[in-house]
């Protein structure tokens, strides 16, 4: 939890300065853990010797096609996301699942998460507030 609210913090302070807040910490805390990592040494051992890496191999490391670091992204991003959340989507009333496919569809026009965010967060709280003072349950 602390390096997760450490990491929320410095967005927020990077974006008070007009810089893009982002985090490497959930796909490398992920691969630290499943590799049997049990503090929080085993990150900064990694990034030492990705940069170390870096470094020593940056010219063949600089000639791997865009497609195949493209790839490797993927791979993380499919091994980062935890299954179980379909099964919780499968179960969910529907109009929870038309909240998380409208999110989706709105970040993946606008190229925004935060339009993504803000805008479904402020639609679903309106209907709850209609459907309220209707005397319905969202």
């Amino acid at each position: 939890n602390k390096e997760t609210i450490g990491q929320g913090v410095a967005n927020t302070i990077v974006a008070l300065f007009g810089g893009y807040g982002g985090s490497a910490l959930v796909g490398q805390s992920r691969f630290n853990a499943t590799m049997g990592a049990t503090s929080r040494v085993s990150t900064l051992i990694t990034g030492a010797f990705l940069l170390i890496s870096l470094f020593v191999f940056g010219d063949i490391i600089g000639q791997i096609p865009m497609a195949v670091l493209a790839t490797v992204l993927i791979t993380i991003s499919l091994n980062t996301f935890d299954r179980r959340t379909i099964s919780f989507i499968k179960v969910s009333p529907i109009k929870h699942g038309a909240i998380v496919v409208l999110t989706m569809l709105i970040i993946l026009s606008t190229n925004n998460l935060a339009a993504g965010v803000v805008l479904v967060s402020l639609l679903y709280y309106l209907i709850q507030g209609f459907n309220k003072r209707k005397g319905r349950d969202i």
